[in-house]
């Protein structure tokens, strides 16, 4: 601590150490104080966008893990599980609202897993459910994801779910991506012409029964407060919160 302190730091100790203030994070993520609002919603919704318009009442699970939370939801080093739990419950300790968003997750967002409290939060809490057609998610999609990208990612995550797309769905997305990239790098720029078909493929095949399933798997009470288009629950959220 003293080369800390010599360099221009402020450092204070923490009594206990570690061990003491690991202690403390554990408790803050089995006691959050807010309640709770799940935004939930089909892949290419836009609930990670709702989620971060919301940012200065909203637990942004996905960020925090540096993962979007899907097979192509990489975005960079994701950090220690301990790391994660420590940003999560920073955010917890430190949010006064007493209401948060946070989005409708599965357990795991890339190789870490959402605290127990959390996940059970997430599968009990009341919901908002973005509703939003296949050509709008298909849209956002491409916008998100696709415009400046290359294939090679692509190809890449979508072998790796082979095993639950199964080899003719595979090989026929696979080559649609292909194809989809080659005519983009031809043209010397993307649009969601050449692209509309595997996006809708993966999601309609893939991550549309994930969604479902994860949904059904949920408490079939949890109340929905509201459903409709991003931008109807954007502004019935606004007029909630502001309440």
């Amino acid at each position: 601590m003293e080369w800390l302190t010599e360099a221009g730091f402020l450092v204070s100790q923490i009594p206990g150490g570690y061990k003491a203030s690991r202690q403390k994070i554990l408790e803050i993520l089995e006691n959050p104080k807010q309640s709770f609002i799940v935004v939930s919603g089909k892949t290419g919704s836009h609930k990670t966008k709702l989620i971060e318009s919301f940012s200065h009442c909203s637990l942004n699970l996905e960020n925090d893990a540096h993962h979007r939370g899907s097979a192509f939801g990489g975005m960079g080093q994701q950090p220690a599980q301990a790391v994660f739990e420590n940003i999560v419950a920073r955010t917890l300790f430190f949010n006064k609202n007493p209401t948060l968003l946070l989005e409708d997750e599965s357990r795991h967002i890339g190789k870490l897993y959402l605290p127990e409290k959390i996940f059970t939060l997430i599968r009990t809490c009341p919901i908002v459910l973005i509703e939003e057609s296949l050509e709008i998610r298909v849209q956002n999609i491409f916008n998100d994801y696709v415009l400046n990208a290359t294939g090679e990612r692509f190809v890449k995550s979508t072998e790796s779910i082979r095993k639950k797309l199964g080899n003719q769905r595979t090989d026929q997305i696979l080559k649609e991506i292909t194809t989809a990239f080659s005519i983009s790098e031809q043209n010397g720029i993307s649009s969601l012409k050449e692209h509309y078909y595997w996006i809708s493929d993966l999601l309609t095949c893939y991550y549309d029964p994930c969604y479902l399933y994860g949904f059904k798997k949920a408490e079939q009470d949890r109340k929905v407060l509201f459903q409709g288009t991003y931008k109807e629950t954007s502004q019935w959220l606004l007029n909630l919160l502001k309440q």
